[in-house]
């Protein structure tokens, strides 16, 4: 049996940093390249508690709402996408089990309702199918043009120098007043890659 390596003062010091964030123990032990459950008992063992969820989070190409009692909620966090919500919201009930929800201009992070139209599974397919012209998916828009942006050119640029110069992501977020989340996707290079 192989024993676990052993924690740096800078990796405890990270990890304390981190459990006062937003992130999951599965996106901190991602970022500091241990397992959850060494991050998780190295978190007990110090006394650390994690911050309540963010109410609405955008990973990838979808946003997200932490609403766990909620039947569509899809994993141990309670997230539910947020344009089911939305759509759930204008019918004035829950969505049926064989109707489903897209985005009319293709962009999946744009969940305003004149957006998003429901439809059953069957007639969404029977539409693909049969439609003879194809829809150009709508590009969707980068930087401080998108509808969801709480971030421009110039502060993306500041906040990577700052960050280069030795500031930690959580200042650079409190500095700019967004999350560590979108801060370390922007370092990261997750988003607003068209900026160098």
């Amino acid at each position: 049996m192989t024993r676990a390596k052993k924690w740096t003062d800078d990796e405890i010091k990270k990890l304390t940093e981190l459990y006062k964030t937003q992130l999951s123990l599965e996106e901190i032990a991602s970022l500091l390249g241990r397992s959850f459950d060494s991050v998780a008992k190295k978190g007990n063992r110090l006394n650390l508690t994690k911050v309540k969820k963010q109410k609405v989070v955008q990973w990838g190409d979808f946003v997200y709402e932490h609403i766990p009692e909620h039947p569509q909620a899809f994993d141990s966090n309670g997230y539910v996408y947020q344009h089911i919500l939305v759509a759930e919201k204008m019918l004035g009930r829950r969505l049926k089990e064989d109707e489903l929800v897209y985005h009319v201009n293709g962009d999946k992070t744009d969940n305003r309702p004149e957006n998003l139209k429901v439809t059953t599974k069957s007639k969404r397919f029977r539409h693909r199918e049969t439609s003879k012209v194809k829809t150009a998916k709508t590009k969707a828009k980068k930087g401080k043009e998108h509808h969801n942006a709480k971030m421009d050119k110039e502060k993306v640029i500041k906040a990577r120098s700052m960050y280069e110069e030795g500031m930690s992501q959580r200042d650079i977020a409190e500095h700019f007043d967004v999350s560590f989340y979108t801060i370390n996707c922007i370092i990261n290079r997750k988003t607003w890659k068209h900026v160098e």
